[in-house]
């Protein structure tokens, strides 16, 4: 049956391939009846597989392989899965952890179908072609198949006549849109009265591989002798046809801007050596055979996973963002780029395209306010109920969204995830709506969600699968497919795409959901089992960002949050013609609370924006949706008050910023760029929910604030943890419904004393009160370092010298220092300051002594390195400098 209807539609798919299509068949293989072949084919336009299909599945059953890209449109996806298409990631973007679990994945499938006899059509050149040449260069995949199966049956196929169709990449230099094609030559076949369309001569030509052919060789081997056969007649010369029976119109070809010549002069000589050395690696070949008008596929056998390779080699060892594999094509290009003597154009300009008609209609929009309710799950539902059809948030993926539609997406997913293995699920998203359903529907399956930081590094996150079971996690393809060179250590296994568990929604499920939406907040928690959740339920489980040590599990409940949202909220003083920009990642403890579920608890515009380091992206996204709030770490702060003008800013009118301290240089800036906004400042931290403090609108900005209502601070000694006066500084202590109750792991060492018969916890930070409790941070316990027996501020140094290259004209929006210490208790301990200037080692001395520093602060060592590390909370990655010493010691 199911081949009896795909031989249907081939028949329907050749006629309509007719209307535009005169196919020349040439070549009779012998292999067409004989099960187990593997069918090698160029790949000029997207296009050729249809065409492929059509004239040689009849014959031949196969499978074909095909991008992931495709697998996500619902339309190709129902077209191509008769056919049994394996799908294969991309690796031209970026390259992560779980792209390479997934292409192992299609790899072992097409081996397994091929030892079952099946037949399988691949594109050894992984992409499509870019000049009139097919070209396979470096690609890994046919060598990979055939090191498992080497005497299996081979066919060659080859389509011409397609280069300079508009489903190639001759017009524009790019791959093009396919639905957008398909659109646009279904208009064509109209223009033209359907059957009057000029058409475009192809041939497909077919032959088996011969016994030369290298099936033991290396890679360069084989992928060297498709080459020679696709090539055999020469470059394929350019076809354009009309796109009209009436007159001549051809497409017009894109003017292609030209390549950036580099020579040896312009490139330093480390650098250099050092890309030789990469790229020699990466070849295996001696350094000094490396040149630079090498091309790293054709002539030195690299593939896109080495290009990627490249990629992390140049923001790691150059600091050095924003290329992808596509920017590397020869040697010359990695010096280039490693020298900036090439400079790769930003892709966060990119206008926000999509329309959003309802999001400022305002009027009689219902008040902004905190529901009454026990669990944030239920208070969200009370809001959805009372906002209904009212905007709710917006984002660049699914445009807006409205308060019926969050109920209906969160009910359909928590049906799905109530499905999935383990009590608890991994949440892995940047800022988005898709985040925060995902967060609301675990937790109505009944679940806990468990915020993943992508950014934490394979120690950390292998560290924080020690602490918890987890068997599921989500996340979602296009996150996944633009996620750069991260390792999701432990985690590709069980990963769960938000796009896979759509395909498993049907009508059924969906006129169920749509029934249980109207139900009343608690009929629907009861219709879901949730009856009992509570104020002290489990809501959450984050992680400790992991600056200085291994990342600690906070579980938070739902009363936990909720007292602070509600006591933030309460201060904040929201306008009813208010909307906020949330791009923190939500498994940033202000990012999953306060930028992420609380403004669609309160019934507050949100727009979500998915990288906090975009800050062209993050000032288009306030100017286009007039936003007049926002909520940010200082490292992002910084990004978008450099990236946006005064234009862009002029809705803005609140500015919160925590997670770490803001300089005076940083709220000067804000003053200047944004004169109109009130600036708040704050204190939390994740195991308080995370805000302690906050600088009250409408009063004196001091310090990071006075404590929220019902929290209370005590400062006390570091060590004796006796009660300190007003004024005088020590170790911070807090006490609040807001507090957590322990870490996840109980083994590790309790956070809480006792005192005055009061449970308080342990920041770990330092800092005093005045009389009037404003508090003062003077930083963090672990970042003190003992010298000839006195306690010296690691933080403090850096602030003076930030203080004093920013006083002498150095622009940074990015963290340009930090300070790290070696203790040595039978030898003084050692000052390191890592730092993205040149400077020597006398000068940044002297730059303390004049700021008054004690004689023992003395830097032992200066290091300057391409960028400071920072982890997805903007915080910088202490720990990774300290390893750093460790190698350079």
């Amino acid at each position: 049956m199911k081949r009896s209807l795909a031989l249907i539609l081939i028949f329907v798919l050749r006629l309509v391939l007719k209307l535009r299509y005169r196919v020349t068949l040439v070549g009779q293989p012998q292999l067409l009846k004989r099960p187990g072949t593997l069918i090698l084919a160029n790949h000029p336009a997207l296009i050729d597989p249809c065409l492929v299909t059509a004239y040689l599945w009849p014959h031949m059953k196969f499978h074909a392989v095909g991008g992931d890209f495709l697998e996500q449109d619902k339309l190709i996806r129902k077209a191509f899965s008769i056919y049994g298409v394996v799908y294969v990631p991309g690796f031209d973007v970026c390259s992560n952890s779980y792209k390479r679990y997934r292409i192992d994945q299609a790899y072992a499938q097409i081996i397994d179908l091929l030892k079952q006899g099946e037949n399988v059509l691949i594109y050894p050149a992984g992409g499509l072609k870019t000049s009139g040449l097919d070209l396979i260069g470096g690609n890994s995949g046919l060598h990979h198949i055939l090191q498992s199966v080497p005497h299996v049956n081979l066919l060659l196929v080859k389509s011409t006549g397609l280069w300079g169709s508009l489903f190639s990449k001759a017009l524009t230099g790019k791959t093009p849109d396919i639905l957008g094609a398909f659109w646009r030559g279904f208009k064509i076949l109209l223009k033209n009265g359907i059957f009057f369309t000029p058409r475009r001569r192809v041939v497909l030509e077919f032959q088996d591989a011969t016994e030369d052919f290298p099936r033991y060789g290396r890679r360069r081997d084989i992928n060297s002798y498709l080459e020679q056969w696709f090539n055999q007649h020469g470059p394929e010369t350019l076809s354009l046809v009309s796109y009209s029976c009436w007159k001549v119109v051809l497409p017009v070809i894109e003017q292609q801007p030209e390549s950036q010549k580099i020579t040896l002069a312009d490139i330093p000589e480390p650098i250099q050596q050092r890309v030789k050395e990469e790229v020699a690696n990466l070849a295996a070949v001696p350094a000094e055979q490396i040149r630079l008008e090498q091309d790293l596929s054709f002539d030195l056998g690299l593939d896109s996973l080495d290009r990627a390779q490249l990629v992390l080699f140049l923001k790691e060892s150059f600091g050095i963002t924003g290329v992808t594999g596509v920017n590397l094509t020869t040697v010359g290009d990695v010096m280039g780029i490693a020298a900036k003597q090439i400079v790769i154009t930003s892709q966060d300009v990119e206008e926000i395209e999509f329309k959003t008609p309802d999001w400022e209609d305002i009027s009689g929009r219902p008040i902004i306010e905190y529901p009454h309710a026990p669990t944030l799950l239920e208070g969200f539902l009370h809001t959805c109920d009372r906002m209904n059809d009212w905007v709710a948030a917006v984002d660049p993926n699914l445009g807006e969204v409205n308060y019926k539609r969050l109920k209906l997406a969160v009910i359909l997913f928590a049906k799905l995830i109530k499905r999935c293995e383990g009590d608890k699920i991994g949440i892995l998203f940047p800022a988005s709506i898709a985040a925060n359903i995902m967060i609301l529907a675990t937790q109505l399956a009944g679940k806990v969600p468990v915020m993943i930081n992508w950014t934490l590094g394979k120690r950390n996150l292998h560290s924080i699968l020690e602490q918890i079971n987890l068997k599921t996690t989500i996340s979602s393809w296009k996150f996944l497919d633009q996620l750069e060179n991260v390792d999701l250590n432990g985690l590709n296994e069980q990963i769960v795409t938000v796009e896979e568990l759509k395909r498993q929604i049907s009508l059924g499920q969906k006129i169920q959901a749509y029934a249980l939406s109207r139900k009343k907040p608690k009929e629907l928690l009861k219709a879901f089992g949730q009856q009992n959740l509570n104020a002290h339920s489990r809501a959450v489980i984050l992680f400790t960002s992991g600056t200085e040590s291994r990342p600690k599990g906070v579980p938070l409940t739902h009363g936990n949050l909720i007292e602070n949202q509600r006591t933030a909220f309460s201060m904040i003083a929201v306008h009813p013609n208010d909307a906020l920009l949330s791009f923190l990642p939500p498994f940033h403890s202000f990012g999953f609370s306060l930028t992420g579920l609380l403004p669609l608890i309160a019934g507050w515009r949100v727009a979500y924006m998915p990288n906090p380091t975009q800050g062209r992206k993050l000032a288009a996204a306030i100017q286009r949706w007039k936003l007049t709030a926002l909520c940010s770490a200082p490292t992002f702060l910084r990004t978008l008050l450099r990236a946006g003008d005064a234009e862009s800013l002029r809705t803005v009118r609140l500015v919160v910023t925590g997670a770490e301290s803001c300089s005076a240089e940083l709220i000067a800036t804000l003053k200047e760029k944004i004169p109109q906004a009130q600036i708040l400042e704050g204190y939390g931290i994740t195991e308080c929910a995370p805000i302690l403090t906050l600088n009250p609108p409408g009063g004196e900005h001091k310090g990071v604030g006075r404590p929220l209502p019902g929290i209370s601070l005590k400062i006390v000694h570091p060590e004796t943890l006796v009660p300190l006066k007003i004024g005088e500084p020590g170790l911070i202590l807090a006490a609040g419904p807001n507090v957590f109750e322990g870490y996840l792991t109980e083994t590790i060492v309790s956070p809480f004393v006792m005192l005055e018969g009061k449970k308080w916890y342990t920041t770990g930070d330092l800092g005093f009160l005045d009389h009037h409790g404003y508090l003062t941070l003077a930083g963090r316990l672990k970042r003190f370092v003992k010298i000839g027996g006195e306690m010296v501020s690691l933080g403090a140094i850096e602030h003076s010298l930030i203080e004093h290259f920013a006083k002498n004209g150095h622009e940074f929006d990015k963290p340009i220092l930090a300070v790290c210490a070696i203790e040595d208790p039978q030898a003084k301990s050692q000052l390191h300051v890592f730092t993205t200037l040149d400077f020597k080692k006398q000068y940044i001395n002297d730059i303390l002594k004049e700021h008054g520093m004690s004689n023992l602060i003395r830097v032992t060592g200066v290091h300057q390195v391409p960028l400071i590390p920072l982890l997805g909370t903007g915080k910088i990655d202490y720990q990774s400098l300290v390893k750093n010493l460790g190698e350079i010691s």
